[in-house]
């Protein structure tokens, strides 16, 4: 598929992500697994240029996995794409939101580390 994509086969790779898709919602599969499975098709319908399609399979991924960077890269690419300036923005604060948090976590983690060590 992704070998598909690479070479710019993009209707043949949405047809095996799709496959993949039906297999892998019949087979159980994580939350995280599918939300992959979904930013895949979205990236190829956006390479299609099927940005409602594109749309559809992000508010997917969205609902099983929030987290991914390249959620949000695909969803400032769609906005771009639809030249909506308001999404594009939206999503651009909400990546910042994100890696603030994740900073703030890390650090915390660090401090919490720091004076464990000092305690004992």
């Amino acid at each position: 598929m992704y070998v598909m994509y690479q070479n710019k086969k993009y209707s043949d790779a949405l047809t095996w992500y799709k496959l993949s898709q039906r297999l892998a919602t019949h087979a159980g599969l994580s939350d995280q697994c599918l939300a992959k499975l979904h930013r895949n098709i979205a990236s190829t319908h956006l390479c299609l240029t099927e940005l409602s399609l594109a749309c559809d399979d992000l508010e997917r991924a969205e609902q099983l996995d929030r987290t991914s960077p390249y959620l949000f890269y695909l969803q400032f690419k769609l906005a771009v794409l639809q030249n909506d300036q308001n999404a594009g923005t939206g999503t651009i604060l909400l990546i910042c939101a994100v890696n603030k948090l994740v900073f703030c976590f890390q650090s915390t983690q660090m401090y919490d580390s720091v004076r464990e060590f000092k305690v004992k």
